[in-house]
């Protein structure tokens, strides 16, 4: 009787953990050609576009139908692996960066008609201000940042640091920040007039920038200083703060005043609080290429690119949960608050997972 009681809870155990595992799975994959490379989702009209190169196309992926449109770039086309797009969700205005042809990319997302604005040399990075509708390009080779008039397509070129490899703008105070990786230096802009205002010193080797508007504070990773640069936005002073080894991705949580900062080579992230400029070190899976905040219910998504997973970290107790994809090698991940679906796009598979938030 006992020996068939605890056969019978041990089915239920397996029963559980294979219905657990089932609500993991992907509610879908979808292709989008060879090699992923970037994603970014507008969550006014619930589309997802993802592009892929060598195919040098732009897939738009329907959030609600997960029914998919191809936008060709052109044969020259080649998109940067990391801050390739930004959207303007007021507009419906999608753009991501050509570095072979030194252009960005405009994507009307109601026609989809595709309008190529010539910038500097080899762009890289992309923010928007949807409060002025300025979208700012960091052009790497050329020592500038391009600002693209949403409106017209007219750009206007402003000289920074050496090799900027990002670019954040505060929609608050219309300022934007340029971080120069060889310089080791934030150039601050006045979106007003597109004039600097400063360089700023940070730490070595600076690859990524956010801004939290609501305090008025600029992270920047530096990358093999393990650190992130945390500069005040009223009086330029800069504090220094230790996280995990090769810091270069970075994610904010405005609400909560939390930054979560991906440690590329111990496969961990830091968590800083911007009111105490506190860490506590959360492990998640190999190579976190990509992290994704879901505001409304504090989750915060990273990719784990090498061990093929995204974690989901739980926002209040840094929890985490590992959930497997059905691609390989995650390069990025979003995550649309509205319907709580999140898209993690995988380079060597050429696909996009799609999952349902409700069941991780």
């Amino acid at each position: 009787m006992k020996r068939s009681f605890n056969l019978a809870v041990l089915a239920i155990v397996v029963m559980l953990l294979h219905i657990s595992a089932l609500a993991q799975l992907p509610v879908a994959t979808i292709n989008i050609g060879e090699f992923g490379q970037a994603i970014t989702l507008n969550p006014v009209t619930n589309k997802i576009y993802a592009i892929a190169e060598p195919s040098n196309q732009i897939t738009e992926i329907d959030g609600a139908t997960n029914d998919t449109v191809l936008i060709p770039l052109g044969t020259t086309s080649e998109p940067s692996l990391f801050g390739a797009f930004a959207v303007n969700p007021n507009t419906n205005k999608i753009y991501a960066v050509n570095v072979v042809d030194n252009s960005v990319w405009v994507i009307d997302g109601a026609t989809r008609a595709l309008t190529a604005v010539p910038v500097g040399i080899h762009p890289v990075a992309l923010d928007v201000n949807i409060v002025t509708n300025r979208i700012y390009a960091a052009d790497s080779d050329s020592g500038s940042v391009s600002v693209i008039d949403g409106n017209t397509n007219e750009t206007v070129s402003i000289p920074v640091g050496t090799t900027p490899l990002d670019v954040a703008v505060d929609p608050l105070r219309n300022r934007i920040y340029a971080v120069n990786t060889n310089s080791n230096d934030v150039t601050i802009i006045n979106g007003r007039n597109n004039r600097v205002i400063k360089a700023v010193p940070v730490g070595p080797f600076p690859s990524a920038v956010k801004v939290n508007p609501f305090t008025n504070k600029i992270y920047v990773t530096n990358t093999t200083g393990n650190s992130v640069t945390v500069i005040d936005g009223a009086t330029r002073e800069t504090t220094t703060i230790a996280v995990g080894f090769f810091p270069d991705c970075l994610a904010i949580n405005p609400i909560t005043n939390k930054i979560y900062v991906g440690n590329l080579s111990d496969d961990t992230i830091t968590v800083i609080d911007g009111a105490t400029n506190s860490t506590s070190t959360v492990t998640v899976g190999l190579t976190p290429f990509g992290i994704s905040i879901d505001l409304l219910r504090n989750k915060i998504y990273v990719a784990n690119g090498e061990s093929n997973t995204f974690s989901v970290v739980d926002g209040a107790t840094n929890s985490v949960r590992s959930v497997p994809s059905a691609g390989n090698l995650i390069l990025g991940i979003v995550v649309n608050p509205v319907t709580n679906k999140i898209y993690a796009i995988n380079n060597v598979s050429g696909t996009v997972d799609v999952f349902d938030g409700g069941k991780l």
